[in-house]
């Protein structure tokens, strides 16, 4: 990710999908990259049908989002996850460098400037 993946608020949107034998009533556990809960809930139709998107926030140069399924009886999923680098720095600066100062000393004279001048 870079900058301009990044939405207006430092956050990468992360699509959960859930498994085909997840049921609704199920509970969905999603956290971020902090270990903050953003989402703590019972699994909904919706939910199966259209997976459950949420916006995972950067922590220094990370970002994860991981996801759990607990199902009726409490038996936990493992957790699954993803993560990526995200360079939010600057772009390299480009190096300029003048040419055609032959004797190199910082001062262009008539015939180092040449006929277009």
């Amino acid at each position: 990710s870079n900058s301009v993946e990044l939405g207006a608020d430092g956050t990468v949107t992360a699509k959960i999908t859930l498994d085909a034998t997840t049921a609704e009533g199920d509970q969905i556990i999603i956290t971020d990259t902090n270990g903050n809960v953003l989402v703590d809930r019972e699994v909904t139709a919706a939910d199966l049908t259209n997976g459950i998107v949420v916006e995972g926030s950067v922590v220094g140069d990370k970002v994860e989002v991981t996801a759990q399924v607990i199902d009726k009886v409490g038996n936990p999923s493992p957790e699954a996850s993803d993560s990526a680098l995200v360079d939010t720095g600057a772009a390299p600066a480009p190096l300029v460098e003048l040419q055609g100062d032959s004797n190199s000393d910082g001062i262009y004279n008539s015939v180092e400037l040449g006929a277009d001048g």
